[in-house]
């Protein structure tokens, strides 16, 4: 149990949650979902829409009402849920407590990518568990699939997830018309599995999507967005088959592929079918991996039990001699479970930086911020939502990736630029720009040391900072740094992490 509080409070803060908020925050002081493109100098004038704008809002109005411990409850308590749900589905079976706690572990384990960080993920994998649930208790009453509909209404405006429900939907329907197939075909036309009924959900829900304060294409622009290829995004490429998630995905596998064999239950064909969609997910994105652990324990966890209890009946014996002493084992865990939930509830105000690939540029960020910068500035790709939350509305960047309204000409200047292929200026030369905030591993910190007419006023190894020559905020940054203790060279400098 303090393992599992300890999960739900572990907050990593990532680079997107600054557009979640920022979302959110608009959409609380404007009082309209889609909001003007106020941040970036791009002549696009697309409005700006977030697939997750009820998400945004949740957590944006928490956080400006209630501050940021807050907010970190909020999200302990969306994962607790999750885990409430499956604990009470897999208590009805086999399982002993050891066994019941290895397996809500390993669900926590899998969906920590989505939880360990404050993103609308986690309502996903919430609806994923209501979901499974739902697809049991069919079984023998269907009238509860009616909630689907209802469900995938607010599922739709919470995270751009639905999709995957939509899908497991539609695979499981499949699923349950081959079942009721087969069973007319042994049984005669008396059977009363009618399949119809579950298509007629499936489509409800479909329907459901397209009630959404965006208009009838928002369901196809999710999809879109969901099925394009983000090379630069490590959670959108497959699982990493040589690696320490590869191969605890595949023991995951393995172990419940033998359970399944071993299991003395009967198999249910579609939550079977649905389970092995998720299973073989990750290798199509690694983001899918949060969703393995809650369709293991709710989709064929029975298996599991049945499996664990004969595995444990064979290997129980009277003789304790090396057991452990009852007093110290007690000691023991008592102090590592104090620890653990001192520790959790120490997390609920502890910022802590999430680096999925690239470090934030703090430093450079707490320089700007000194100078009190304004005007347009060309930023690196994943900086973008960060450098807009910190000195918006006075800078406008260059880009956003979570900003879905960018042209293809676009997208392929800022690509440029980073990467130094073709024409990298078009920025610069298309643009009054201000200031450029570049990582020194890039091709663009060296052909800006080029570029005439602009100067390096400032660098750390992981960001550097570019005026052109002469400009007077290139002139209060040299100031700052001399002023400062340590110098131009070691300044002191401390940024709000948030």
């Amino acid at each position: 149990f303090s393992v599992l509080v300890f999960s739900c409070t572990r907050t990593l803060i990532e680079p997107d949650l600054y557009w979640h908020l920022q979302m959110g925050i608009d959409i609380c002081k404007t009082g309209a979902i889609v909001t003007p493109n106020t941040f970036t100098f791009f002549t696009s004038n697309q409005p700006v829409l977030s697939p997750n704008w009820l998400a945004d809002l949740i957590y944006g109005f928490t956080y400006m009402h209630f501050g940021y411990p807050v907010l970190v409850i909020l999200k302990a308590v969306l994962v607790g849920l999750m885990l409430v749900i499956v604990y009470k589905v897999i208590s009805h079976w086999e399982f002993d407590s050891f066994g019941k706690s290895l397996l809500l572990l390993a669900v926590a384990f899998f969906a920590s990518p989505a939880t360990n960080c404050i993103r609308p993920h986690v309502f996903s994998d919430l609806f994923m568990a209501i979901l499974f649930v739902l697809f049991r208790i069919a079984k023998n009453n269907r009238k509860v699939l009616w909630c689907l509909p209802i469900m995938f209404l607010a599922w739709e405006d919470l995270h751009a997830g639905f999709i995957i429900g939509l899908i497991t939907v539609f695979v499981w329907t499949v699923a349950e018309s081959y079942t009721y197939l087969r069973n007319r075909k042994s049984e005669g036309e008396g059977s009363n599995r009618f399949p119809y009924f579950y298509w007629l959900i499936w489509g409800l829900c479909c329907s459901a999507t397209f009630f959404t304060p965006f208009g009838f294409t928002y369901p196809l622009f999710v999809l879109m967005a969901a099925t394009h290829h983000y090379p630069g995004i490590s959670e959108w490429l497959p699982i990493e088959l040589v690696s320490l998630l590869g191969g605890l995905w595949a023991a995951m596998l393995v172990v419940t592929i033998f359970c399944l064999f071993k299991s003395k239950k009967p198999k249910d064909v579609s939550l079977t079918v649905v389970w092995l969609m998720f299973a073989i997910a990750p290798l199509i994105a690694l983001r899918h991996l949060q969703f393995l652990g809650i369709a293991t324990a709710l989709l064929v966890g029975e298996h599991l039990a049945s499996t664990w209890h004969q595995l444990r009946s064979a290997s129980r014996v009277a003789d304790r001699k090396w057991a452990l002493p009852d007093a110290l084992f007690l000691i023991i865990s008592v102090g590592l479970a104090g620890w653990l939930i001192f520790t959790a509830v120490a997390q609920i105000w502890t910022i802590r930086r999430y680096v999925p690939g690239e470090p934030i540029p703090e430093r450079s960020m707490a320089i700007l911020q000194r100078i009190k910068a304004h005007g347009n500035m060309i930023v690196n790709h994943d900086w973008g939502a960060y450098s807009r939350w910190h000195l918006q509305p006075a800078v406008k960047i260059s880009y956003d990736p979570r900003y879905f309204a960018y042209t293809e000409a676009e997208h392929v200047a800022n690509d440029s630029f980073t990467s130094g292929v073709g024409p990298w200026d078009t920025l610069l030369e298309k643009f009054p720009i201000d200031i450029v905030l570049v990582s020194p591993a890039t091709p663009a910190y060296n052909l800006m040391k080029l570029k005439q007419g602009w100067e390096l006023v400032y660098e750390d190894d992981i960001s550097a900072l570019f005026f052109p020559t002469g400009s007077s905020q290139g002139k209060e940054v040299k100031q700052l740094l001399k002023s400062l203790p340590g110098g131009a060279q070691n300044p002191d400098l401390t940024t709000p992490l948030l």
